[in-house]
Formats: C-alpha cells, sequence, structure tokens
C-alpha cells in the first residue's frame, strides 16, 4: 500500500514540475507578466530538521493484562530530517510535500533504591513518510503562518535498546536489536501546528511547533492498542527558484 502511495506521490510531485518548466517557457515568450502570477509559478524547496518529544496511548486488551507494564514507560526523544516543495496557491495559501524520515518511542527506567542498580530500555520507531500541509500565512518579510494536513507513512522496523548498571555502579549495553514482527507497517497520521518565518532575497529561514496524531496502531497480530503522539518542532530554511 505504502509503495502505491509513493508512486502517486511521485506522479504528482513530477507533474508539478514538468507544469512549471511549460510556465518557465511561456515566460520566455511572453515578456510581460504579472508579478502575483511570477510568484505563483516560482518553485520553493525547503529542508528542516525535527525535535519532537514522543509518547503514546495505550490500551491493554489481554484477559490477564500482559502488558500492563507498558503503563509506567515515559515519553522518548525523538528526531528527524525532511525535505520537499511549497506548491504555492496564492501568497497567503500554499501546499507542502515533503519526504519524511523520523521516529516515535517511549522509555523506561527501574533503579533499585537500596543499591546503585538501574535497568532501562528505549523503544524507537524508525518511520518514512510523506507529509502534505496546507499552508495560510499572513505578512511579508515577517510571516506568521499555521497549517494543518495528513502525513502517510511507514514504520521501518522498532529499534530496542537497553542498558544496566550493576550494584556498584558499573554501567553495560546491550546491543541494539532491530524488530519487525508485529509492527502494523503502514501508519495515517493528523498533523497540525503553526509558526513564523523570516524572508531575505530568495531565502526564508522558518521555525514551528507541530503536533502528530497516530491514527494507526503501531502494532498487529497482539492484543494491544498502541497509538503514537508526537509534540515538537521544526527548523528549517527554503530557497526560492
Amino acid at each position: 500500500m505504502f509503495q502505491r502511495i509513493f508512486s502517486i506521490y511521485l506522479v504528482l510531485v513530477s507533474s508539478y514540475f514538468t507544469i512549471g518548466q511549460i510556465n518557465t517557457n511561456a515566460e520566455e515568450i511572453t515578456p510581460k507578466e504579472d508579478s502575483a502570477t511570477t510568484d505563483k509559478q516560482s518553485s520553493t524547496l525547503y529542508v528542516s530538521g525535527q525535535y519532537f518529544n514522543a509518547f503514546r496511548v495505550v490500551e491493554d486488551l489481554t484477559f490477564d493484562q500482559a502488558f500492563d507494564s507498558l503503563n509506567a514507560e515515559q515519553p522518548a526523544a525523538s528526531g528527524g530530517i525532511e525535505v520537499g516543495t511549497h506548491i504555492n496557491f496564492s501568497e497567503r495559501v500554499w501546499l507542502s510535500v515533503g519526504v519524511n524520515f523520523f521516529g516515535g518511542g517511549e522509555s523506561w527506567l527501574y533503579a533499585d533504591s537500596l543499591t546503585d542498580s538501574t535497568f532501562s530500555y528505549t523503544n524507537k520507531y524508525r518511520q518514512i513518510a510523506l507529509p502534505l500541509r496546507l499552508n495560510y500565512g499572513v505578512g511579508d518579510q515577517l510571516k506568521w503562518f499555521g497549517f494543518i494536513g495528513v502525513i502517510p507513512s511507514s514504520i521501518l522496523g522498532r529499534t530496542y535498546q537497553s542498558k544496566f548498571t550493576n550494584a556498584n555502579g558499573v554501567l553495560s549495553e546491550n546491543d541494539i536489536e532491530v524488530i519487525e514482527t508485529n509492527i502494523n507497517s503502514f501508519q495515517f497520521i493528523g498533523t497540525c501546528g503553526t509558526g513564523i518565518s523570516y524572508s531575505f532575497g530568495t531565502t526564508t529561514i522558518f521555525g514551528n511547533i507541530e503536533y502528530r496524531h497516530h491514527f494507526s496502531n503501531t502494532y498487529s497480530g497482539i492484543f494491544l492498542n498502541h497509538y503514537q503522539r508526537l509534540l515538537g518542532g521544526n527548523i528549517g530554511l527554503s530557497f526560492t527558484l
């Protein structure tokens, strides 16, 4: 399913750039053109780094509450990177279409109250996604904007990293495990957020806060509902070509 979505995505993006090329040729033939129309036809590429506080909502569906220990898990820090393009509909409205690598996750820590022994682990869900955000902005050089959108994504795998200290406080780290069983690879995510941008010439620096809400269960084949949530933000640059 994700491969089909990715194919449709490539067709849409390639069509956009093809139309942009045709418009560029038209500009060469027609010497005079309204400046607003030129802005709509320009291409804008962006790249951003991301930081999220990743948490989740869980529901144990087993009779014996086999997953009850998950209630003690805590949010985990997660990062990502995104590249894409802005499709301008008007000076205030544009669509962002991108490719995003990011993660979600949770962590757990146990500390013995009588000794220095501890045990902790972190689950991370490595994901590739195709964010589509509809943006609305107000301002010129300094602009406020808000957005809503959808993010179809695929979980590439879950990494499990654990470490412990013995009674003397000596730290040992176990090898990172990559787990691909019982994972619901396709995820459908809703997103919303707000931010500001500042433009100088053809370059714009922007920052925003973003909330991502997974509507798909992280797992399959087990009696556990696990829905990821991410709250964080993006800092990046965009370039108008």
